[in-house]
């Protein structure tokens, strides 16, 4: 899966040693690993490697949602990030389909998943994003990368379930756009 990925004169210390773990021992099933994979997506993304974030990108979006929302959350993103990314109409749907109708809870009624891609295409999201940064106003570099990285995702989700609430899909994406920008800014430094 990740092999391709070992043989990048161009990593880091930090991820090659990353690649090298989970390239040795890789499972869909290992949170842990999950999140690695999605931390070196967005490394690459933040530097423009678009050979090793589309490596990772395939890798994470041929996993399935399977009612686990602790292994999920590592994994929305990178669809998140696809359906950004599309050209191609028809995958962009089949993303938008699964997001909005295969990944929820098995308790859910049809109206309980009404109410939260609602609540999530008015911003309940990234209000508790917002919130929560501004109760730990982010200090350093990387507080602030991982603030440009937490609206990210929370715009590219709105932009993948469909910006139809308050959040328009201009504005999703210009703030996709604006932080993006700042993670690549913040990530060089």
């Amino acid at each position: 899966m990740f092999e391709e990925l070992l043989n990048l004169e161009n990593l880091s210390k930090r991820q090659a040693k990353k690649v090298a773990a989970i390239t040795k021992k890789f499972s869909e099933n290992s949170v842990a690993n999950l999140e690695t994979a999605e931390t070196l997506m967005f490394d690459f993304l933040c530097e423009s490697n678009d050979y090793a974030f589309n490596i990772v990108l395939d890798v994470l979006t041929k996993i399935e949602f399977k009612g686990n929302f602790n292994r999920w959350q590592f994994i929305e993103p990178a669809y998140t990030i696809k359906y950004y990314l599309s050209k191609d109409e028809a995958e962009k749907q089949a993303i938008r389909t699964m997001l909005t109708q295969k990944v929820r809870s098995k308790l859910d009624t049809d109206e309980d998943r009404k109410i939260y891609l609602d609540k999530v295409r008015n911003g309940l999201l990234l209000d508790m994003t917002l919130e929560h940064y501004e109760e730990y106003e982010p200090e350093n570099r990387t507080e602030k990368f991982d603030f440009a990285i937490s609206k990210l995702t929370d715009y590219l989700h709105i932009l993948a379930i469909g910006a139809t609430g308050k959040i328009s899909e201009e504005e999703c994406l210009e703030q996709i756009k604006t932080n993006l920008q700042l993670a690549r800014e913040l990530y060089k430094k």
